[in-house]
């Protein structure tokens, strides 16, 4: 009879298995080794994982890497590309959309 996993540990087993090279397999084992822990592990790699997400400099580095992207793209003829990136960009600095005008 096939067992039901936990929520929380079917998203990590699921997770696991979209990075390249891990199949549902492994990531199953993947996930059962974190979750039997003795070391510390788990919680180190959360750490690594979430520490660049929470540091102001790394965020401010891939707005700046998203802002070049956008610079090198080209809109489609009538579409205001450079305003439209700005807007972009002020959304993801945390500023209100500027209203339409």
């Amino acid at each position: 009879m096939a067992q039901t996993l936990a929520r929380p540990v079917a998203q990590l087993i699921d997770a696991l298995a979209r990075l390249p090279g891990i199949g549902p397999k492994t990531a199953s084992r993947l996930t059962f080794y974190l979750l039997r822990d003795q070391e510390g592990l788990a919680a180190a790699l959360a750490e690594a994982l979430l520490a660049p997400m929470l540091d102001p400099a790394v965020a401010a580095a891939q707005r700046a890497g998203f802002a070049e992207s956008l610079a090198k793209l080209r809109a489609p003829e009538g579409l205001p590309s450079e305003a439209a990136a700005q807007a972009v960009l002020a959304v993801l600095a945390g500023a209100e959309p500027a209203a339409a005008g």
